[in-house]
């Protein structure tokens, strides 16, 4: 792939990121309008466990599926089939356990209702379904069918959360959440093309073997990402996540153009000849939209908060640290797609295992007595150790392209 496509894709998926990301800071800020800071710390909760409990479901194996279809275009229908099967088995089993354990969850991080979690646990299969095709999406390039896939979850997504509101329903936002993630399902796999059948064989275990290490890296990443609401929540209750959660909102569009950028230079860098260009190619993009956003952010984020709710204008006094803290994060996840792209996640394992450590023991020391400034510099020191750390070790590798 040259790097003009490369460019190409990656502003592609940038505007697909820019909409999912955008419906889901929309959805959030709807919520906002409508709930107290405590009763949106719910919300708020119910994300971050999503984000570890999907990435579970599927054992990474999303990322790992995008790099063998762009590899082996022939065989794209028998991997997504293969994938699609056990990543569902494996999704309702995560499903089952997650019931289970439904009222200590709910008890030791104050959610106002296992009801709640119930929700969350049956989203899992779904969820993971609409990944897989997205991402069989994006390993054929078929990068419009990507973004219209993100649009249309938005869309539906946003439309049901209004109407249940309008209907006075208390679990509007989880109900709304589940409902886009069965709709979507629907449609998308009519979309793929890639015939019936179900093959757990080779395809599935090559899938497994490459994705593993992925999966390790990914969800020490968010694991790391989502312990400072869990430790706000669990020590100060909701409401302080509730406000957190909203300044780590508006830093989104960091992760936005990082994860646009990563999702592109993945597939590149799997393709012998154009890694080293494509990583340079990819910092570049990534560090002139970051001064953008940053400018953006600054100028809109005090009269967007008082027109939504002014209960949350709290968030203000901590929101440049945050930004430093998610300019970090976003280079780190540019590097660590780079590292899968190019056969070496152990490099990928290696970083986050050292973020998800640093982060753990610093916002269990610090978010007690600090609250929020507390988790933001858990952020902002895990990230620059782990960054510093898979930077080197890819100086280190001189970018060599995996055999």
């Amino acid at each position: 792939m040259r790097l003009h496509d490369l460019h190409r894709a990656g502003l592609v998926l940038l505007l697909g990121f820019v909409i999912a990301r955008f419906g889901g800071v929309v959805f959030k800020f709807i919520c906002m309008n409508q709930m107290t800071p405590e009763a949106y710390g719910n919300v708020a909760i119910f994300l971050v466990l999503y984000n570890w409990l999907v990435l579970l479901a599927t054992l990474g194996i999303t990322l790992g599926l995008m790099r063998f279809i762009s590899r082996n275009p022939g065989k794209a229908g028998r991997y997504f089939r293969a994938s699609l099967a056990g990543c569902f088995g494996i999704s309702i089993l995560v499903m089952l356990i997650l019931i289970l354990i439904s009222p200590g969850i709910s008890g030791i991080l104050n959610i106002s209702s296992p009801f709640i979690v119930y929700i969350l646990a049956v989203s899992l299969p779904f969820a993971a379904v609409y990944n897989l095709v997205i991402f069989y999406f994006r390993g054929q390039y078929r990068m419009t069918s990507s973004v219209l896939g993100d649009f249309s979850l938005m869309v539906v997504r946003i439309a049901l959360l209004v109407f249940l509101f309008y209907m006075t329903y208390q679990y509007a936002p989880y109900l709304a959440f589940l409902l886009s993630f069965l709709i979507l399902d629907i449609f998308l796999l009519l979309k793929t093309g890639t015939g019936r059948g179900v093959c757990l064989g080779r395809e599935f275990r090559i899938l497994l073997i490459y994705s593993l290490p992925i999966f390790v890296a990914e969800f020490l990443r968010f694991f790391s990402l989502g312990l400072d609401r869990l430790f706000l929540a669990g020590f100060h209750g909701t409401a302080e996540a509730g406000l957190y959660d909203i300044a780590v909102s508006l830093c989104l569009g960091y992760l936005i153009i990082a994860n646009s950028y990563g999702n592109a230079l993945l597939p590149a860098a799997a393709k012998r000849g154009g890694e080293k260009g494509g990583l340079r190619k990819s910092l570049k993009g990534t560090l002139a939209l970051y001064v953008l956003y940053t400018v953006i952010i600054l100028l809109v984020a005090n009269p967007l908060i008082t027109l939504i709710n002014p209960q949350y204008l709290p968030v203000l006094g901590f929101l440049a640290p945050m930004i430093i803290a998610y300019i970090l994060i976003g280079f780190f996840i540019v590097l660590t797609f780079f590292v899968n792209g190019i056969g070496l996640q152990r490099y990928a394992v290696y970083s986050a295992l050292v973020f998800a450590f640093l982060s753990l023991l610093l916002n269990f020391y610090l978010v007690p007595g600090l609250k929020y400034m507390g988790a933001i510099e858990a952020l902002i020191v895990s990230g620059i150790v782990s960054l510093s750390l898979l930077g080197g070790l890819v100086w280190k590798a001189k970018a060599q392209p995996s055999k």
